[in-house]
């Protein structure tokens, strides 16, 4: 499916009113950084997600842990329905099972794959204790440090689901769930008629194929999917051209989420950050 980069104002505006908003945390609501510890949710885009919660459930689907990504929101004001992390390895009812084995095969990997053992200055390995992610940013000589990370996904075993992100390699065992699973299972689980879901990564693309998928054609449930970015191609519907633009989507959705409750007449854009436009 083409994508459509489509200015945020207008996106918002074209949509389905969607009764749950799905979000990637890093490179979609915040920025990418160099090291993961550095991401930051901007105070902005927290209150804009804040000022939305009333009105429809929101959700992060990162490839973070529910324990980092809790860490990165605590001391903000926004506070999500649900949080799944690990590519959708935690935070759902179906995460038991494939959650035990994890833990499993995140052991058999950790002594391969821990600080300590890399040649190649810069190589940054994340262990999420149900998946890892293997970062090359902050390398030097990024070719050499990608080469090697790929020679050392060889080695393990069992082999790894791999995903290629930017410049990080996401490492899932064999079987996992996914971003697409989870995002199944969670509109399930909802009940919505009208769900959105927004992503910036190839990990997300798991997400953006389920707009296809049986199970929401024959329920007729309307998914919108959009990612950030215009660089590779996409199974998104939509993209936005950048992660900057996040914020004005934000605050065009929450003025049409506003409006569709009848209050109109009780509108104040005092109630709402001011944004840059």
């Amino acid at each position: 499916m083409p994508s459509r980069p489509t200015p945020p104002k207008s996106l918002a505006s074209l949509i389905p009113l969607p009764q749950l908003l799905v979000f990637d945390f890093d490179g979609t609501l915040a920025p990418l950084t160099n090291h993961p510890r550095d991401t930051v949710l901007p105070t902005q885009t927290a209150q804009l997600l804040a000022n939305i919660s009333p009105f429809c459930t929101i959700a992060l689907l990162t490839g973070r842990s529910i324990a980092d990504l809790r860490e990165k929101l605590a001391h903000t004001v926004f506070a999500p329905d649900f949080c799944i992390g690990n590519h959708g390895m935690e935070g759902l009812p179906s995460c038991e099972r494939a959650s035990a084995q994890a833990v499993k095969t995140m052991s058999q990997w950790r002594s391969a794959l821990e600080e300590g053992t890399w040649k190649t200055p810069g190589i940054f390995f994340e262990d999420k204790t149900l998946s890892a992610s293997i970062h090359f940013r902050e390398c030097q000589d990024q070719e050499s440090g990608q080469q090697e990370i790929l020679r050392r996904i060889e080695s393990l075993h069992p082999r790894p689901e791999v995903i290629e992100g930017k410049l990080v390699y996401n490492l899932l065992p064999p079987n996992s769930p996914n971003k697409g699973s989870a995002l199944i299972e969670l509109i399930a689980l909802t009940q919505v008629r009208s769900a959105l879901f927004m992503g910036d990564d190839v990990t997300d693309e798991h997400g953006f194929a389920v707009q296809t998928h049986a199970f929401l054609e024959q329920s007729g449930i309307d998914l919108t999917t959009v990612r950030i970015g215009t660089q590779c191609p996409t199974l998104a519907e939509f993209t936005l051209v950048e992660q900057g633009e996040v914020n004005l989507f934000l605050d065009a959705l929450h003025e049409r989420l506003f409006l569709s409750k009848g209050e109109f007449d009780h509108f104040r854009d005092g109630l709402r950050l001011p944004l840059n436009s």
